[in-house]
């Protein structure tokens, strides 16, 4: 099974533009609030129609703007877990599985643990069993796609560990493409085999994700991934005047919207008559090579960011 997306749509000012293409495991969606996620489901679920571009599951068309296909959300197939589920207020749970499939919706109700409820109206139920209602219904009507929209935001922090150690136990048994959208690095960190960063409504290319936690070659993936430490030019930190940034060795830039950035381990700090210094080692480069950064560092990786490379044989 695949999914291949290529869209674009203009809100406003802000302007989305994704291409990523994805087969059966959990790719997450990682990205801060705004850049896009939420919008990029919509638009593959056939709630939102993008600008342009094209939509492919398995072969079959959902959207492509030179075509004009735009299938409706009832025929694309594609099951979406809602942040706030989107239960029917005035049925119980059991009739909320059985309006997708009446045949299996009790042996739902037992898979998800929800025998005991399932007279019960959707406000009568907790944050935890309202979405198990949700997902047994997504999951009755045999999706090709699973699409998680921010599946533990609506939850008090006690309840999500829980409702998440069952997310992952039911994604296991899936075998079709599914895309987990969030803005918790730690979230799609425990349950995404792969990564696709949106910032600021762009897609960056799928990582696997233990490279991005290790190794993220983007400004936007080094913030998401929990590093703190962002140097920019305009905060003069380098050791050689008027420069961005000192290396003895090879070109390490790595290039990203016309920005040149390094990711580095801190491997020393000391002090001499100019002040205090920081050595560090490119994490793309070798042993032998090292920048020399004015000023201290906290923590153990830098992400360096200049204007000008200089380099020093």
């Amino acid at each position: 099974m695949k999914l291949e997306v290529s869209i674009r749509k203009q809100l406003g000012d802000f302007a989305l533009a994704v291409e990523f293409t994805t087969h059966c495991g959990v790719l997450g969606l990682l990205g801060q609030s705004g850049s896009g996620k939420s919008v990029t489901l919509q638009c593959i679920a056939g709630i939102m129609s993008p600008d342009g571009g094209r939509i492919v599951l398995d072969g079959q068309v959902l959207f492509d703007s030179e075509l004009s296909i735009n299938l409706p959300p009832q025929k694309r197939n594609i099951g979406y877990l809602f942040q706030h589920y989107a239960l029917f207020p005035h049925w119980t749970v059991e009739k909320n599985l059985q309006v997708i499939d009446k045949e299996n919706a009790f042996t739902m109700l037992e898979k998800l643990g929800l025998e005991q409820v399932r007279c019960l109206l959707p406000h009568q139920l907790s944050g935890g069993e309202k979405q198990r209602v949700a997902l047994g219904r997504m999951l009755l009507g045999k999706p090709k796609v699973v699409l998680f929209d921010e599946p533990l935001s609506a939850l008090d922090a006690h309840l999500s560990w829980a409702v998440e150690q069952h997310l992952s136990t039911i994604l296991q048994e899936l075998e079709c493409p599914v895309i987990w959208v969030s803005h918790d690095a730690g979230e799609v960190r425990r349950n995404c085999a792969n990564i696709c960063v949106l910032d600021s409504g762009r897609s960056e290319k799928i990582v696997d994700t233990a490279t991005l936690f290790a190794h993220p070659i983007t400004l936007a993936a080094a913030r998401l991934s929990g590093f703190e430490n962002v140097l920019t030019s305009d905060q003069s930190p380098w050791d050689t005047k008027g420069a961005g940034i000192a290396v003895r060795g090879k070109d390490l830039c790595c290039v990203q919207e016309n920005k040149n950035a390094i990711l580095c381990d801190v491997a020393g700090q000391y002090e001499d008559l100019d002040g205090r210094w920081t050595v560090l080692r490119p994490v793309c480069g070798d042993d032998q090579t090292i920048l020399r950064m004015k000023g201290g560092a906290e923590g153990q990786r830098v992400w360096l960011e200049a204007t000008q490379i200089h380099h020093l044989q």
